[in-house]
């Protein structure tokens, strides 16, 4: 009978996999719509400091939510819980689109913020139950290249869109991914709703959590290194869009294509990165390389004054090149660490964005206070060579 049931759970896995691909993209377009232009829409209600704070803000909520989350899952399983999120998130989209107060957007804002990071916690949890060591850099590699062929797919439709209708339609058609996200979930019920969590978690002791990171320092240095990437991406999403857009006066139009041809490299390296982890090497070297692409970008950011599309477009394309890299062997190193019953640690993982956010936020609220915006890239430069440093006592799993 055993055998049975695992003949019959090989066979629902590929799709239960494509499932997921095909939620984790509806998740990633609805965010990358918003991704490159939100900081944008957002500064019409609030200054420039301030986004740094109100940034920080939702970050630091998501830590919060992150702490009772878990709870929501023992209570409801991964499969209501998820549908429960879409639902929220929802509704959330929608405030945006239609208010005209900032407390209402940016309550709705930090809600819809909450919530996206919440929906890949659901969603790691359904896909480390269908993964296994030997495959994981081929399933995560697929995974984050649905993620990041919807995030490709993003700036160049935003920036047509943004151009012609304005920043309101962007989250009238993230609350209709997010429907349709709902829909697909909620269609496929017999295959998704028996979740490992149902049956056999234990809530999570933080406690607990942090002493296994003490004793396991491989992973402790991949979630600093996780935390480096987050401050990176806090700062390069939020401020040079503004800087582009504002001060060197770029149109959308021009920033949408700008920024589909920066994404790239998530497409075209993430995957293949993944498979050479699995086959060909460890990670560690894939790993530096991506930080020290990351560092050079970062300082060229800071020192270019040109208003030239093709060098910022390189410039830009560099720094994703980096990031792509490094993104792709941090989860490849990660979840080979670790099985879906360390779920406190995923959470962890998963909240270093979190983490990153605030503190991109609070330190940019002041630095931007002092200086102008160049210097918070030569800070990003020095913080990136340091996690380089940091990543020297790192073991490659192979």
């Amino acid at each position: 009978m055993s055998v049975r049931r695992e003949k019959l759970k090989s066979t629902k896995r590929p799709k239960i996999i494509n499932i997921l691909y095909g939620l984790a993209f509806l998740i990633a377009l609805t965010d990358g719509l918003a991704g490159y232009v939100q900081s944008s829409f957002l500064i019409n209600y609030f200054g420039d400091a301030s986004m740094g704070l109100l940034m920080a803000s939702a970050a630091g909520l998501t830590l919060l939510a992150a702490a009772f989350y878990p709870r929501l899952i023992d209570n409801l399983g991964n499969f209501k819980s998820s549908l429960f999120a879409f639902f929220i998130g929802i509704t959330a989209t929608l405030f945006i689109s239609i208010s005209q107060d900032p407390l209402i957007i940016a309550t709705a804002f930090i809600t819809r913020y909450i919530v996206l990071i919440m929906l890949v916690v659901n969603l790691d949890i359904f896909l480390e139950e269908q993964s296994d060591d030997a495959n994981t850099g081929g399933i995560r590699g697929r995974y984050l290249l649905a993620i990041n062929s919807a995030w490709l797919c993003s700036p160049l439709l935003a920036g047509y869109w943004v151009d012609r209708f304005g920043y309101v339609i962007i989250y009238q058609l993230g609350g209709a991914l997010l429907s349709i996200a709902f829909l697909l979930l909620l269609s496929n019920y017999k295959l998704l709703h028996k979740s490992y969590w149902v049956q056999h978690h234990q809530p999570i002791s933080w406690s607990q959590v942090l002493k296994s990171l003490k004793r396991q320092r491989n992973l402790r240095l991949i979630i600093i290194s996780a935390f480096c990437l987050q401050i990176f991406y806090g700062w390069a999403v939020i401020y040079v869009p503004i800087y582009l857009h504002s001060v060197l006066g770029f149109s959308w139009s021009v920033l949408g294509v700008m920024f589909t041809v920066m994404l790239l490299p998530f497409v075209l390296f993430q995957l293949p990165a993944g498979l050479a982890a699995d086959r060909l090497w460890g990670e560690k070297e894939t790993l530096v390389v991506g930080y020290l692409l990351m560092a050079g970008a970062c300082l060229l950011i800071a020192t270019t004054t040109s208003t030239s599309p093709w060098l910022w477009g390189s410039i830009m394309f560099l720094s994703r090149s980096g990031a792509a890299l490094a993104e792709a062997m941090q989860e490849v190193y990660f979840y080979k660490k670790v099985n879906a019953k360390n779920i406190g640690l995923i959470t962890l993982f998963r909240q270093t964005r979190s983490l990153g956010w605030i503190f991109a936020g609070v330190i940019a609220f002041f630095v931007l206070k002092l200086l102008p915006l160049p210097y918070l890239f030569y800070l990003a430069t020095v913080i990136l060579i340091l996690n380089i440093i940091n990543l020297s006592p790192l073991k490659d799993t192979k």
